[in-house]
C-alpha cells in the first residue's frame, strides 16, 4: 500500500466502516443482524484508545513542563514544579489503591482539585459581571427585553425578591421555564443537527480534518 493511501484514505475507511457499524447495531436489533459482540468489542477498542491518547496527553504536558523547568522560565517554572508533582502524585494514588475510594485520592480530589476549581469559577465570576455590564446597556429594545428578565430572574434567585414581593420569583421562573427553555431547545436542536451533519460528512469522507496534516 502506498503512503498516502495509509494517511490519506485507510482511516477514512476505518471511521466510515465503524460508525455505519455502530449505526446499525443502535438503531436495528433484529437478530438475524445482532452486532451485540462486535458492538461491545469496537466499544473495548474505542476505550483503549482513549487511555492510550491520555498517556499521549500525559507525556506532552511532561514534556511541555520539563522543557519549563530545564530553561528556568520566569514567571512559569514554578508553577510546571507544582503541575508535575500533582500529577505523579496522582498517577501514584491510581497505581497503589482503588480510584474513588483510596482516602489519598479522596483528599487529592477534596482538597486541591476542588479548591483549584472553585477558585477558576470565582476569578471567571469577575468576567461574567463584566460581560453583564456591557450585555445590558439599553440600546435597542432587545437590549431592554434582556435588562428587565435578567433584573426579575436576580429577583428571583435573591431572597430579597420574594421579600420585596411574592411574584419576582413566580415571574422568573416562568422566564427561565419558557422563553429561556424554548432558546435552550432551539440552541439544542442546532446544535444536535450540526453534529449529525458534521458526522456525516465524516462517514462519507468530505471531512478530513479529524486527520490532521496529510
Amino acid at each position: 500500500m502506498s503512503l498516502p493511501f495509509l494517511k490519506r484514505d485507510l482511516p477514512v475507511v476505518i471511521v466510515c466502516v465503524t460508525g455505519v457499524v455502530m449505526i446499525i447495531g443502535y438503531f436495528i436489533q433484529a437478530p438475524e443482524i445482532y452486532l451485540g459482540d462486535i458492538l461491545g468489542n469496537l466499544s473495548l477498542i474505542a476505550s483503549v484508545i482513549a487511555g492510550y491518547a491520555t498517556i499521549l496527553g500525559i507525556l506532552t504536558l511532561a514534556i511541555v513542563h520539563v522543557k519549563h523547568l530545564s530553561k528556568r522560565t520566569q514567571g512559569q517554572w514554578m508553577y510546571s514544579v507544582l503541575l508535575l508533582a500533582l500529577v505523579l502524585a496522582m498517577i501514584g494514588v491510581g497505581l497503589i489503591g482503588t480510584l474513588g475510594t483510596h482516602p489519598y485520592f479522596m483528599w487529592f480530589y477534596q482538597y486541591p482539585l476542588v479548591a483549584l476549581d472553585t477558585t477558576i469559577y470565582s476569578v471567571l465570576a469577575f468576567y461574567i459581571a463584566s460581560a453583564a455590564f456591557r450585555a445590558f446597556k439599553i440600546k435597542s429594545v432587545e437590549g431592554l427585553i434582556l435588562a428587565v428578565a435578567a433584573v426579575f430572574v436576580m429577583l428571583m434567585n435573591a431572597p430579597v425578591g420574594a421579600a420585596l414581593w411574592g411574584g419576582f420569583p413566580l415571574i422568573g421562573r416562568w422566564i427561565m421555564d419558557v422563553p429561556n427553555g424554548a432558546a435552550f431547545r432551539g440552541f439544542i436542536i442546532g446544535s444536535a443537527i450540526g453534529a449529525i451533519a458534521m458526522s456525516l460528512r465524516v462517514l462519507i469522507g468530505r471531512e478530513r480534518g479529524i486527520l490532521g496534516r496529510t
